[in-house]
């Protein structure tokens, strides 16, 4: 990897983008066409994640035994439950966010009462704890108000 890494890899800015991992081409939903895709854009390495009318998940941290160097990026994995995992970042609450996916392809967010808050779009609009918010397409989704952690919601054919 040819670029720098900050110092502090979680503080990157809102609006820098991570380059996205290439991928396999998604399966389209039945209903449109379209697939729902979550991907990391900055605050921890590109990932993405395919979202399913109906599914709903967590997205927390889970302490990590990393050997690696204070430099490395955080990573965002998805475990056997379909529940967003952060490692790396100090930052993120145990059980952060709850996101659900309604039938309509709607996505809500819902902050579970974490210390650092969750916001939609921008810094300037926290969601309100244990009250579901709608995620639009295209819109950011970012964790912790000091150690950001992006994520922006994607519709692909």
């Amino acid at each position: 990897m040819n670029e720098r890494i900050p110092s502090d890899p979680w503080r990157k800015r809102v609006g820098e983008s991570a380059s996205l991992a290439t991928r396999e081409e998604l399966p389209p939903d039945e209903a449109g066409g379209r697939s729902l895709v979550l991907a990391v854009e900055s605050g921890a390495q590109p990932a993405e994640f395919v979202l399913k009318p109906g599914m709903t998940l967590t997205i927390g941290r889970r302490s990590s035994m990393q050997t690696g160097s204070d430099q490395d990026l955080p990573t965002v994995e998805q475990d056997n439950a379909g529940n967003l995992v952060v490692r790396g970042n100090p930052h993120v609450s145990g059980r952060h966010a709850r996101l659900e996916v309604r039938e309509d392809g709607e996505v809500r967010v819902t902050d579970l009462g974490s210390l650092n808050g969750t916001f939609i779009g921008s810094l300037d609009r926290q969601t309100p704890p244990q009250e579901a918010v709608p995620l639009p397409v295209n819109e950011r989704l970012i964790l912790c108000r000091r150690a950001q952690l992006t994520f922006v919601l994607r519709e692909e054919t």
